[in-house]
């Protein structure tokens, strides 16, 4: 691409629609309690709202990035931002709760679509090792800014003039990013492949779906038989996936992608770190407004110190990958969310929110590594035609642990009923700490790539 200024721009509309989808999902949390009671819904009906997007958004990953390899990652992400800006439009009109769900499922269908593309376009575009790097620390920082920020601004959007305008925002903004993915995104050929493998990607689909919708049960209604089932029919359907993929001719998840170097490391960082960040989120949320009276809005305030400093770290965390490795960023950053959580599990046994602000701080710079470093570990030596599949990997392990992070911590609350008052979450914490140290652990035992020499050179 000649140019600078092509580049940057190119990077800012992928980062843009990145930005977006995680807004949408983090927003919504901040503006249920007032889509409830407008529509008078119970909590049971609310869940259904974030379920309604996660659930599809997370089984037509996979889909999402082979239809990106197959027909090109700038058709599919304008097909995908123009379904997710129209599902948005949606969601703000609507007084029924049957439409509005509706267009929820549409959101997560959207962007199962346009995050693998996107990412596709990226690596596709940025193929010398350093500009990929920093093109991915770019990317990174703008999931941990989105994260947070959307409990801010969908906070701030609710309390001053509405619940809608937590989607109304979305189409502008997609409007906007359309019209600059048709300038500045490059055309990609069609590649001539063979035929779609079907088989894997409804087995896929369909283990997928059923394993998060199992788990996503769990915070609202517990370990229930149909979760149980759930979640044990749907890894079966996965583990009939992996089988399926070692024999087909064109797989839908090519499975030399595992045997790249560091990949498998960097997607075991992304799923712990995804664990932590929606897994100690969801401990945190009820915390600060079940047992130390905070409001919403409170807990989005005080969660931007984690927002600016996750920015920070991930901008380090890309200069750094050259000089340590992304492994070794990776297990960096997953000590000191193991460490956020041990700031989390004295909170619990001590005086309150003394120990809130620095575990927020502590969360928000090991957010940074982790993350950037995960994700160039599992994406900066993949091969162009492999990108959307790479890019729906990298996002599956992320979004596997999110969704066994929460339904872990919702169910670690209540395990110990002898526990009362703010102990009553120490198990939660505590778990996530000593998981967090426990991943770092194995990294450096198998000799991952990048960990060993970190830790060789620390013990110079």
């Amino acid at each position: 691409m000649p140019g600078a200024a092509r580049p940057r721009g190119l990077l800012l509309t992928l980062c843009g629609a990145f930005f977006l989808d995680v807004l949408g999902t983090t927003s919504v949390f901040a503006a249920s309690p007032a889509i409830g009671g407008a529509m008078h819904l119970d909590p049971t009906a609310l869940q259904w709202l974030f379920t309604a997007a996660t659930l599809p958004g997370g089984a037509v990953l996979l889909i999402g990035g082979n239809l990106a390899d197959r027909y090109g990652g700038r058709r599919m992400f304008l097909l995908g931002l123009a379904g997710f800006t129209l599902a948005s439009l949606g969601c703000a009109v609507t007084d029924r709760y049957a439409v509005l769900l509706g267009c929820r499922v549409l959101q997560g269908i959207a962007a199962g679509i346009v995050v693998p593309a996107a990412l596709a376009v990226l690596l596709s575009s940025f193929t010398e090792r350093t500009e990929r790097t920093r093109a991915l620390a770019v990317w990174s920082t703008v999931s941990g800014i989105g994260a947070t920020a959307g409990l801010l601004i969908g906070g701030l959007l609710t309390g001053a003039i509405g619940w809608r305008w937590v989607f109304l925002i979305d189409v502008p903004c997609g409007l906007l990013l359309g019209v600059a993915a048709m300038l500045v995104l490059p055309r990609m050929p069609r590649r001539a492949r063979e035929r779609l493998d079907l088989a894997g990607l409804v087995t896929f689909t369909l283990g997928a779906a059923a394993v998060i919708y199992g788990l996503t049960g769990i915070p609202e209604h517990g370990v229930t038989p149909v979760s149980v089932l759930a979640t044990l029919g749907g890894a079966g359907a996965l583990v009939a996936f992996v089988l399926l993929e070692r024999s087909a001719a064109s797989p839908a998840l090519p499975l030399r992608l595992l045997r790249l170097p560091r990949v498998a490391g960097g997607l075991t960082a992304l799923v712990a770190a995804g664990l932590t960040v929606d897994g100690l989120l969801f401990a945190l949320t009820l915390f600060t407004q079940r047992q130390l009276g905070w409001t919403a809005l409170g807990f989005a305030a005080a969660a931007g110190v984690m927002t600016v400093t996750s920015v920070g770290s991930s901008w380090v965390a890309g200069r750094l990958v050259p000089r340590l490795g992304a492994p070794a960023l990776a297990a960096i950053g997953l000590l000191m969310l193991g460490g956020a959580g041990a700031c989390f599990v004295v909170m619990t046994l001590g005086d309150g929110a003394v120990l809130l602000a620095p575990g927020l701080v502590l969360f928000g710079v090991g957010m940074g590594p982790a993350y950037v470093g995960g994700s160039n570990a599992s994406l900066l030596h993949v091969p162009a035609e492999d990108a959307g599949a790479a890019g729906a990997l990298q996002n599956i392990a992320f979004t596997a642990g999110s969704v066994v992070g929460v339904a872990l911590y919702a169910t670690l609350l209540p395990a110990v009923p002898t526990l009362a008052g703010a102990e009553r979450y120490l198990p939660a914490f505590a778990v996530g700490a000593l998981l967090m140290a426990a991943v770092v652990i194995s990294l450096a035992l198998t000799g991952t790539p990048g960990v060993s020499r970190w830790r060789a050179e620390r013990a110079r």
